[in-house]
C-alpha cells in the first residue's frame, strides 16, 4: 500500500513540474517551436502524456529492470511515447515535440530527485 501511495504523490508532483515545465517552455520558445499550439490545449496534453507513461515506469519497468538500465530504458520510454503523443496532439512538428519531451522529462526527473 506504501508504494501506491507513494505512486500517487509521485504522479501529481511530476504532473505539476511537466505542466508548468511546458508552460514556462510556450513562454520562452513560442514562436520557434510552438508558434500553433493553444497553451490550454498544452496544459491540458501534458498530464495526459504523464498518465501514459508514469504507470509503465513505476509498475512494469522495476519488474524486469534494476539500477542503470532501469534508468536510462524508462527515461528512454518515457522521452519517445510522450514525443509521438504530442506530436500527434499538439504538432505536426517532431522536433518540437521532441523539445518538449526532452524539457518536461528532464526537468521532472532532475526535480523528482532532488524530492525523493
Amino acid at each position: 500500500m506504501n508504494y501506491e501511495i507513494a505512486f500517487i504523490k509521485a504522479l501529481l508532483i511530476t504532473i505539476s513540474i511537466e505542466t508548468i515545465s511546458a508552460g514556462g517552455l510556450k513562454l520562452f520558445l513560442n514562436r520557434r517551436f510552438f508558434f500553433n499550439i493553444s497553451f490550454q490545449k498544452l496544459i491540458l496534453t501534458v498530464p495526459i502524456a504523464t498518465l501514459l507513461t508514469l504507470p509503465y515506469l513505476w509498475f512494469i519497468f522495476p519488474a524486469f529492470l534494476r539500477g542503470q538500465p532501469y534508468i536510462i530504458s524508462s527515461e528512454l520510454f518515457a522521452l519517445i511515447i510522450e514525443a509521438i503523443f504530442y506530436r500527434f496532439f499538439l504538432t505536426k512538428n517532431t522536433s518540437s515535440a521532441f523539445v518538449l519531451s526532452f524539457t518536461t522529462n528532464a526537468i521532472s526527473f532532475f526535480i523528482g530527485n532532488i524530492i525523493f
